[in-house]
């Protein structure tokens, strides 16, 4: 996203992304989540002090909590928290956009975390935040995103996005999340390729702006909340299970309640 020796001298449009490479930490108490933010936050400063024209640094999921999957509340975070505040207070002393991932409380479901990602820019504003779309089952014990996929304006008038790990194996996501300049004049100009235009105007070439139905009845099925596999009853992992995780008794409810932060279910 850069030109010029590595963003030594970056175009005038360009962004330089330095992407943090760090051993994941074993995390089982608060204080041990506290060292791992210092270390996070140092971090930060040594990405700026290694690289002045960096605009964007990023961490890796987990960066804080490890691989343990453990959902216990005492080492989980809240986006208005203190461990929060220091990602972002150091995003400020060092004058850096920051991209960071929390295991983040879940109010209406103590027990499924949120595995949420956030962005801030060189000024401390929070100017992305995103909840893990599709935990990777059946190891995360996550509760199930509920924001969709925010594209913002990021660092030197880039288009950014996230999406976080097994998200990637979604090719629909991609798309829908970051359309950056040489995305947007390839979605304008190309033909054969064009999939996500051809996929609303089916064979625009024999019917007039292409045929504008959901011929796809597992997408109706979605939508109506009947999703179903013809081999459904045959799948064997449906649940945390085989990974030491109790079967969750919860039935997922979208909410509206998700617009301000907080996601729902029901009993």
């Amino acid at each position: 996203m850069s030109s010029g020796l590595g963003g030594l001298n970056k175009s005038p449009h360009g962004v330089v992304v330095g992407l943090c490479q760090l051993q994941l930490p074993v995390i089982e108490t608060k204080d041990q989540l506290d060292a791992q933010v210092d270390r996070v936050c140092a971090l930060v400063g040594k990405a700026r002090r290694g690289s002045t024209s960096m605009d964007l640094v990023v961490f890796p999921e987990y960066m804080l909590h490890g691989l343990s999957m453990d959902v216990c509340d005492e080492i989980m975070c809240e986006r208005d928290g203190p461990i929060v505040a220091r990602l972002r207070a150091a995003c400020v002393q060092h004058k850096i956009w920051g991209c960071f991932s929390i295991m983040e409380r879940n109010p209406a479901a103590p027990e499924s975390p949120f595995n949420s990602g956030l962005i801030f820019d060189a000024d401390g504003n929070e100017v992305l935040y995103y909840r893990k779309l599709h935990p990777w089952v059946p190891v995360e014990p996550w509760a199930p995103g509920d924001l969709g996929v925010p594209v913002v304006d990021g660092p030197n008038g880039c288009k950014l996005a996230l999406i976080i790990c097994h998200d990637g194996m979604f090719p629909e996501m991609a798309p829908c999340g970051l359309v950056d300049l040489f995305v947007r004049e390839a979605r304008l100009g190309w033909g054969v390729e064009n999939n996500i235009y051809q996929l609303g105007h089916r064979a625009y070439v024999a019917v007039q702006g292409g045929a504008r139905d959901c011929p796809y009845t597992f997408m109706h099925d979605l939508v109506a909340g009947k999703y179903r596999l013809p081999w459904e009853g045959q799948v064997k992992h449906t649940d945390g299970r085989s990974c030491g995780f109790p079967a969750p008794v919860r039935e997922y409810a979208p909410s509206a309640a998700a617009s301000n932060g907080h996601g729902d279910a029901k009993k």
